[in-house]
């Protein structure tokens, strides 16, 4: 019998006491009679001692009552049984019990041990357990085979499985577009001018042909555009190559087997029948709750770092359909435009003569105020500069004043004569605005390209007779 709590601080009193030895066998016959007359008065040892049970009888009855359970227990048949067991039911183990109980005996046999009490009720316990589980599983399929018969709707216990997340629009992507395709579109633009792209015929006009009247053929792609926090000018850029590279354009009808195409390809193909229509949709970054009852639109970019973006989404796209132009004609690049990807990437501008100070390096036709450093705030259309786009602008400038500072140093060495200032006057600003740059630039008669205004009305009116084929991406 293991020592209790009492029998240890006897056992330590013994070290120091001749009587300890008295106390110790006084206290342990003490707790082995209470033992006893406890384990025989426990629910089990007088189930065993009344039934005068050992452990084979335990066992040949414990098998008997779980047969007669199981006959019992059950008005179901041994086929529905069946057919519910196969039928792949997890809740279902009256087959499990009784091939762990037929294993239990067969192992308790074979060690041919001599059997004691404590054997005997961890098998009667062990018995029992399991029986008042088997009970309670068959109560629960006959209730469901009856309720199954009777055709009524099952009260299923509550699922486990967990809650799944409310549906967002962006999935952590940063740049959240809709493409989809047109005939002809009318936008609003700047609350006072209405632009019109591609045909302008009605609905049921189109529907009654497969290429507009005239001889001419138009289709585009309207671009509904937001961002999300954390946006960079990479994540807006890799968006507008996809803009451009997107083969959804077609001049035939819905499902006559004509060629989709992107812009780029329709524009070399057919002169005066590709554009692109971009409108700023700050709601596209979303995310409802509520079962539809509500929505949020915390992820959505600061309103300053959007509209900034966009304005960069929008030249980007314009960008790409020069320099497609102008490859595709054969003609280089405007100065502007060159000047303005030196910027961009943050290298310093090609043809800048190393005299130019570093607080002027930024004075161009493409920024409209700047800093008492000569780092730009606002860009040509007053919109404010993104923290990303002037840091690299410091950089830049960085480096171009260690160009200047060497240059007056070889100028000072050669007894300080300068050398002509040639494009000097070229940095100054202009009166020319950067729209203006862009108007005179892309020629409408291979894309032309529209733009909403950030952060006011957009009206907008559009055919699609060959269907929208409308695509979400993000990125």
């Amino acid at each position: 019998m293991p020592l209790t709590k009492h029998s240890w601080g006897l056992t330590a009193l013994a070290a120091t006491s001749g009587i300890g030895a008295w106390l110790i066998w006084k206290t342990l016959h003490a707790t082995n009679a209470k033992t006893k007359q406890k384990h025989h008065g426990s629910p089990l040892n007088i189930i065993v001692a009344a039934n005068k049970t050992t452990m084979t009888d335990a066992s040949e009855r414990s098998t008997t009552s779980t047969a007669t359970t199981l006959t019992t227990c059950s008005t179901l048949g041994e086929e529905e049984i069946k057919e519910a067991w196969e039928g792949g039911h997890e809740n279902i183990n009256l087959k499990i019990l009784r091939h762990l109980l037929e294993a239990k005996q067969a192992r308790r046999k074979s060690r041919k041990r001599q059997n004691n009490q404590y054997s005997k009720l961890n098998l009667f316990s062990h018995l029992l357990t399991r029986l008042e589980t088997t009970l309670d599983e068959q109560t629960r399929i006959e209730t469901k085979l009856l309720r199954m018969q009777q055709h009524q709707p099952l009260a299923l216990p509550p699922s486990t499985t967990p809650i799944p997340q409310q549906p967002s629009s962006h999935n952590n992507s940063t740049v959240c577009m809709v493409v989809q395709r047109y005939r002809g579109a009318t936008l609003l633009c700047d609350e006072q001018e209405i632009v019109r792209v591609g045909s302008n015929t009605s609905v049921d006009h189109t529907l009654s042909m497969t290429k507009p009247s005239g001889g001419k053929a138009y289709c585009g792609l309207l671009i509904y555009v937001s961002f999300a926090q954390g946006c960079t000018q990479q994540a807006v850029k890799a968006a507008s190559k996809i803009v451009v590279n997107l083969p959804l354009l077609t001049l035939g009808g819905w499902g006559d087997g004509s060629k989709t195409m992107n812009v780029i390809d329709l524009a070399k193909s057919h002169p005066n029948a590709a554009s692109i229509t971009i409108v700023p949709q700050a709601n596209l970054i979303n995310k409802i709750k509520g079962q539809g009852k509500s929505i949020q639109y915390h992820g959505q970019i600061d309103k300053e770092e959007g509209n900034a973006l966009y304005h960069y989404f929008v030249n980007s796209i314009r960008g790409l359909v020069l320099e497609q132009q102008c490859k595709w004609r054969d003609q280089p690049l405007p100065d502007w435009y060159a000047k303005a990807c030196s910027a961009q990437t943050g290298t310093t501008p090609e043809r800048v003569s190393p005299a130019i100070p570093p607080e002027d390096l930024f004075r161009t036709p493409m920024y409209k105020s700047w800093d008492e450093k000569g780092i730009p705030l606002t860009d040509s259309e007053d919109e404010p500069m993104t923290k990303s786009a002037q840091k690299r602008l410091r950089k830049t400038q960085a480096a171009h004043r260690v160009r200047h500072l060497r240059y007056h140093q070889y100028v000072k060495n050669r007894g300080g004569a300068e050398a002509p200032h040639q494009e000097k006057e070229n940095q100054k600003p202009s009166e020319q605005s950067s729209q203006q740059h862009w108007a005179t630039a892309i020629d409408e008669s291979f894309v032309q390209v529209v733009a909403g205004s950030f952060g006011k009305r957009q009206s907008l009116e559009f055919t699609s007779c060959m269907g929208p084929l409308c695509h979400v991406v993000q990125i």
